[in-house]
């Protein structure tokens, strides 16, 4: 979904989908784009994000907790299957990128055709590290109680 990047860096553990119908073979990956600016389009996966989960014998909501997917602020998170169909939203969003009865997770510089305007009921979460500051000897891991992720 290119109207939902990843907010921040880190680790996701867990991956939410929504099948409309059966999914077989059902791969999740990390995306990003290599080259936003010239190559809009082209993604490549992210090292040590991609995992196999499972099929989807039954539509509707599947949960998988204890996943690992390391992911970058602005990385997307996306599916491979062979067979079944996942739920779509229609209008609204940024769009999909999508390719058509292939094997591209993993992937790189690979260039995805981009359905404009939809959204597919994929969602991932997880764990952002926590940055500490180094003061006096202290290290500082909150500040106004708000846990300190990144550092400018």
């Amino acid at each position: 979904n290119k109207s939902n990047p990843a907010n921040a860096s880190g680790t996701i553990t867990t991956v939410q989908i929504y099948s409309f119908r059966n999914m077989i073979n059902v791969t999740v990956g990390i995306f990003y784009c290599p080259d936003p600016t010239n190559f809009p389009n082209n993604l490549s996966t992210r090292e040590g994000g991609n995992v196999y989960l499972s099929d989807l014998l039954a539509p509707g909501y599947h949960s998988y907790v204890g996943v690992t997917l390391n992911v970058v602020e602005g990385d997307f998170i996306g599916i491979q299957y062979t067979n079944g169909d996942i739920e779509k939203k229609m209008g609204g969003e940024q769009g999909i990128w999508w390719i058509n009865y292939q094997d591209w997770i993993p992937c790189t510089n690979k260039t995805f055709s981009l359905q404009p305007l939809n959204a597919i009921a994929l969602y991932g979460e997880g764990e952002i590290p926590v940055v500490g500051i180094k003061w006096n000897g202290v290290t500082i891991t909150k500040w106004n109680g708000q846990v300190i992720t990144k550092l400018n």
